[in-house]
């Protein structure tokens, strides 16, 4: 999908509240409100954008959030089994495949730490051929979307708007 300056301009107002409303983001934009809808609604469909909730577990009561690097030994039938209990099992709540030090890097929640190391780090020690496990303690850096598509934007379209995006909510 290719992006325009206008789809730029609705994907940062939507990073930073969800909850605007088509008026708004139309007033914003200086365009018709049908305009922002149809925009929208074609992103969504396209994939480009998804609209989705974001939990604070610890405010839940869920103390243990880990990123584990794992390395699989070669053969089908071994990344098959760590595969299949990585999408198996709800505490394993992302994964990715990686070019770097580790094959997958999962993101793990559990209830407290003793929990995590007899759970899931033990169901997966015998998946893997190497397992290190870096336990997440404090937040330093929000998910930075909004930052980064202005950062788009600015590059891809040089000041071709006058209305200057988030000014208000976020800060440089």
């Amino acid at each position: 999908m290719v992006v325009d300056e206008l789809d730029m301009l609705i994907l940062g107002e939507l990073s930073l509240n969800p909850k605007v409303t088509f008026r708004d983001l139309a007033r914003k934009a200086m365009v018709d409100q049908r305009t922002v809808a149809k925009r929208v609604e074609s992103m969504e469909k396209d994939g480009a954008l998804k609209f989705t909730v974001s939990i604070d577990w610890s405010k839940i009561g869920v103390g243990a959030m880990a990123y584990v690097g794992s390395s699989t030994t070669i053969g089908e039938k071994t990344i098959a089994n760590f595969l299949e209990y990585v999408r198996g099992d709800p505490r394993v709540v992302q994964a990715f495949e990686t070019i770097g030090a580790h094959q997958y890097v999962l993101r793990v929640l559990e209830e407290d730490l003793p929990r995590l190391r007899e759970t899931v780090l033990r169901e997966l020690e015998p998946l893997t051929a190497e397992l290190t496990t870096s336990v997440a303690t404090l937040s330093v850096k929000d998910p930075g979307d909004f930052k980064f598509l202005r950062y788009l934007r600015e590059t891809r379209f040089p000041r071709t708007r006058t209305y200057e995006w988030g000014e208000s909510q976020v800060s440089a």
